[in-house]
């Protein structure tokens, strides 16, 4: 029995014995196949992770231009404005102008903020030619001005880089510095009734005061630097120095322009309103009206004097639809003008003042809209007057008055029409100047 059991063992370890190499065979080709499905296994996770890192870093640039994108403002407009005067010693001109910004602001993060405006204009529009030359033979240019959107310069096309400054911020916005070209009446002189051309009044008058000598009622932009503080919710304070030359970045400390503005903003009831107090020195050379012979139209002597004024702007809404405004603003009345070869090259008014109102339609149903009523005059005093007749005029007036009325028709969120309607009385200070009355019709294009 144990003979038996034995010779089937060494049977059995023989035959395992004799399969062995077909065995090892097997399991060498298995092992080599688990080898390349391994190598194959991981040459796509290594293709996968090559991918992941590529949708990371895609993901992560995505995200950078994101954030980038979020950092920016930007902003487009396009205005065009027609014109037609009447009752204008037989000559009616009608004008069209067309004008347009596009507006870029990026955040630094706490560095502040940088700020670009490029904006371009085609036309000169109407305000070129009112002015009483067909009756009298001279040129006596309306002192109030009919377009504020029209170029100063008379140039019937032009573009520019109109601001660019950095404006870095402390204390939760509290206290804000704008370094660079700068608008000087984007911080002073504001108003919530009569301070956009594009959008509310078409008149200079009733978008920033014109006893100006800086402005001349002209917006100038200039190097220059503003510090805005704002210590509590009711009172802003407003420090602004500028090259008073206007767009001129050479001996940028000579002849400067400051103004100093202290706004109180009252809310009664929830009805919030601004009342501007500020005062402006002008380091330009300008002649004394004691300087000035009405009889040559000469000045004598050096050009020397600087110029100073003072002014108040006020705005108040006295319901949830109806705002109330005001402005008033005056220069030294000593003081004639500037000089170019030995005669006024522009003489100084001494006095401005204007008052007006807007109503929204939401008492129609049309809470988009806005109704603008405003009057204002152009005080003329006895030396601007006896420059009027040095210029040929018989009967100088004490002022010129201004009245202007617009609708503002808000057709969707980014377009508006406006028809406007305006009445100068007294043109060019002459009191024997006929009554001439412009319609205008005003579109309005903004994103």
């Amino acid at each position: 029995m144990k003979k038996g059991v034995l010779a089937l063992i060494l049977l059995g370890v023989v035959m395992l014995w004799s399969l062995q190499p077909a065995v090892a065979k097997d399991i060498d080709d298995e092992v080599a196949e688990l080898k390349a499905r391994i190598e194959q296994l991981e040459k796509k996770v290594a293709e996968r992770e090559v991918h992941a890192r590529a949708v990371m870093e895609d993901r992560k640039a995505l995200s950078k231009i994101k954030e980038a994108y979020e950092r920016l403002t930007l902003g487009a407009s396009l205005t065009s404005t027609f014109q037609v005067t009447a009752n204008r010693d037989g000559k009616d001109p009608n004008d069209g102008a067309l004008s347009g910004y596009v507006e870029i602001g990026a955040s630094i993060g706490s560095l502040g903020r940088l700020y670009a405006n490029f904006e371009g204009a085609r036309g000169e529009g109407v305000p070129r030619k009112l002015d009483v030359s067909e009756r009298l033979g001279i040129n006596l240019p309306c002192l109030t001005g009919v377009n504020e959107d029209v170029d100063p310069r008379g140039d019937n096309q032009w573009y520019d880089l109109i601001e660019a400054y950095w404006e870095p911020s402390f204390y939760n916005g509290r206290l804000i510095f704008n370094i660079g070209k700068l608008d000087p009446t984007m911080w002073v002189d504001g108003n919530a009734v009569m301070n956009d051309e594009t959008t509310q009044f078409l008149s200079n008058i009733f978008v920033n005061q014109i006893a100006m000598g800086f402005q001349e009622g002209i917006r100038v932009y200039a190097p220059g630097i503003r510090v805005g503080m704002r210590p509590t919710d009711w009172l802003e304070i407003n420090l602004e120095w500028f090259k008073a030359a206007g767009d001129v970045f050479e001996d940028l400390f000579d002849h400067p322009f400051g103004i100093w503005e202290f706004n109180l903003k009252p809310n009664l009831g929830g009805l919030e309103g601004n009342y501007r107090f500020y005062g402006w020195y002008d380091g330009q050379e300008h002649a004394k009206w004691s300087q000035y012979n009405p009889t040559t139209g000469t000045v004598s002597g050096d050009a020397k004097s600087s110029n100073v004024g003072f002014g108040l702007s006020w705005d108040q809404m006295i319901s949830r639809n109806i705002t109330l405004a005001a402005r008033f603003g005056m220069q030294n009345n000593g003081i004639a003008g500037r000089v170019a070869s030995g005669a006024l090259d522009t003489a100084f008014f001494p006095y401005s003042w204007s008052i007006g109102g807007q109503i929204t339609g939401a008492g129609w149903g049309r809470e988009n809209d806005v109704l603008g009523l405003a009057y204002g005059q152009a005080v003329t005093g006895n030396d601007f007057r006896n420059y009027l007749r040095s210029q040929g005029v018989i009967n100088p007036a004490p002022y010129e008055g201004h009245f202007e009325a617009y609708y503002s028709f808000a057709l969707s969120e980014h377009l508006a029409i406006s028809p406007d309607i305006q009445v100068i009385s007294n043109l060019g200070g002459d009191d024997d100047a006929p009554t001439v009355t412009i319609f205008g019709l005003r579109s309005q294009l903004e994103f």
